[in-house]
C-alpha cells in the first residue's frame, strides 16, 4: 500500500510541476493586451486556454467602452496572468498581394558616410569635426530646409569657407552644430566631408488596402537606409505600379528577388508613414469592388496550415500553400511574429520560397488576414519571418488620423 501512495504522490508531484511550468511559460509569452470584435469574448486558438472577467465595482462589462481586465487560465482551473481587453468595432481589409514600386524622399538629408578631405595644410573631415554623425537628418543649413542633398552640396560650396549653423535629427532629439567647410586640394571647391542621402526606391508587395478609406499597408518592414540602416523618415514619397520580369530564385546563402521596372511615372497613391511595422499611405483609385476578409487579432492565429497572396505568375493573383511553424505571440517584437515555410510545390519551383520584393506578401488562414511575410532566412529560402496583420493595421490608423487632421 505505501508503494501505492508512494507512486500517487510522484504522479501528483509530477503533474503538479508541470502545471507549475506551463503557468511560468504562458506568463512569459502571452501578451498583456488583447482586442477583441464588440460583443465577442476573449477567445484563444489553444483549447486549454479561456479567460474570465475580474469583477470591477460600479462598471458594466457590457456598456464600457474602455479596455477591461480579464484574467487567463489555464484548463480553466489555474490562473495564468491578468491581461487588458479591448473590444473594437469588427474590421474587414482587402488583402493584395500585389507588387508595387516605391519611390521616398526623406524628410532632409541622411549623413551616410564620412571622408577625409585633402587640403594645403593636411587631410581633415569638418562635418565629424562640427559633430555630425551617421545616421543624422541634415533638416537645414543656415536656416534653409532641407528636401535634397545637392542643396546641401550648393551651399556647402557656396559658403566659401565661412561657417554654417546645421540643423540636425539625431533620433527623437534636434540639434544644432557648426560646421566650416574646407578648400579641397584636388579640386578647389568647399567640402564638408559627409556623404549624404535623400532619397530611396525598390519593389514590395501590399499587404492589404482599407476599403473605406484607401488606406494601404506594406512590406511589414521599415525601408532603411542601405549603409546605416537607419529608418528613413518620410517626407515626400509615392507608389507607383510595377511590371515582374524575371524572378531569380533563392538558395542557401543567395536569397532570390523579384526583377521589375516601373510601369510608368506616374504615382498610383502617397506615402505618409515608414516604421518598424511597414509603410503606410493611400491609394488614389477606388477599391471598393474587391473582396475584403475580416482582419485576424493575434490569440486566433496557430501554427498549421495557411496560404500566401501573391501576384507572380503573370500578374495573376493566386494563393500557395505554407505552413505557420509558430507564433510568437509576446509583445516583445512586433515585426518577427510568426515563422512560417512555403511548402507549395508551385511557388519553390518558381521562386525557390520567399524572395526579396515579397515583403509585405499578405497570409490569410481560416478566411482570415493574420499577417504579411517580411524576411527570408538567408540559408534556407523555404522558410522566414512574418508580422501579425492586428500590428500593421494598429499601425494604419495613425493615417487615418493624419487624414481626418486634415
Amino acid at each position: 500500500m505505501r508503494k501505492v501512495f508512494r507512486c500517487l504522490a510522484g504522479i501528483i508531484a509530477i503533474f503538479c510541476m508541470m502545471i507549475m511550468g506551463a503557468v511560468i511559460y504562458f506568463q512569459y509569452h502571452l501578451p498583456n493586451r488583447y482586442y477583441v470584435n464588440r460583443g465577442e469574448t476573449l477567445t484563444f486558438s489553444q483549447d486549454f486556454l479561456d479567460s474570465n472577467t475580474i469583477f470591477q465595482p460600479n462598471v458594466s462589462v457590457s456598456s464600457s467602452l474602455n479596455p477591461q481586465n480579464q484574467q487567463i487560465n489555464l484548463m480553466g482551473l489555474f490562473p495564468i496572468k491578468n491581461v487588458s481587453v479591448e473590444a473594437v468595432e469588427p474590421v474587414s481589409l482587402i488583402p493584395s498581394g500585389d507588387t508595387f514600386g516605391v519611390k521616398m524622399f526623406t524628410k532632409g538629408a541622411m549623413v551616410v558616410g564620412m571622408m577625409q578631405i585633402p587640403t594645403a595644410s593636411g587631410a581633415c573631415c569638418p562635418g565629424k569635426d562640427a559633430g555630425i554623425k551617421e545616421g543624422d537628418m541634415i533638416l537645414s543649413v543656415n536656416e534653409q530646409p532641407i528636401s535634397r542633398n545637392e542643396e546641401v552640396a550648393q551651399l556647402i560650396e557656396n559658403s566659401k569657407g565661412n561657417s554654417l549653423h546645421i540643423e540636425i535629427q539625431r533620433g527623437e532629439q534636434v540639434e544644432n552644430v557648426v560646421l566650416t567647410p574646407v578648400l579641397s586640394s584636388i579640386d578647389h571647391k568647399y567640402k564638408s566631408g559627409i556623404w549624404i542621402r535623400d532619397s530611396a526606391a525598390g519593389i514590395g508587395t501590399i499587404t492589404y488596402i482599407d476599403p473605406v478609406s484607401n488606406v494601404f499597408a506594406g512590406l511589414g518592414h521599415a525601408i532603411c537606409d542601405i549603409d546605416t540602416g537607419e529608418i528613413l523618415p518620410v517626407g515626400k514619397g509615392e507608389v507607383c505600379d510595377v511590371t515582374i520580369h524575371d524572378i531569380t530564385k533563392g538558395k542557401s546563402g543567395t536569397p532570390g528577388e523579384l526583377l521589375g521596372v516601373f510601369t510608368s511615372n506616374e504615382s498610383i497613391g502617397n506615402i505618409v508613414y515608414n516604421n518598424d511595422t511597414g509603410i503606410y499611405g493611400q491609394l488614389f483609385q477606388s477599391t471598393q469592388q474587391q473582396t475584403s476578409y475580416p482582419l485576424a487579432y493575434k490569440q486566433e492565429i496557430q501554427p498549421g496550415d495557411a496560404t500566401i497572396l501573391c501576384s507572380l505568375e503573370n500578374g495573376e493573383k493566386k494563393e500557395y500553400q505554407i505552413q505557420i511553424l509558430s507564433v510568437d505571440y509576446t509583445d516583445k517584437t512586433q515585426t518577427k511574429n510568426m515563422t512560417i515555410q512555403v511548402v507549395d510545390p508551385t511557388l519553390l519551383e518558381l521562386t525557390g520560397g520567399i524572395v526579396q520584393g515579397m515583403s509585405g506578401t499578405p497570409i490569410l488562414q481560416n478566411g482570415k488576414l493574420v499577417g504579411a511575410v517580411t524576411h527570408v532566412f538567408v540559408n534556407n529560402p523555404e522558410k522566414g519571418y512574418a508580422i501579425f496583420a492586428e500590428n500593421m493595421y494598429q499601425n494604419s490608423k495613425t493615417i487615418h488620423k493624419f487624414e481626418n487632421a486634415a
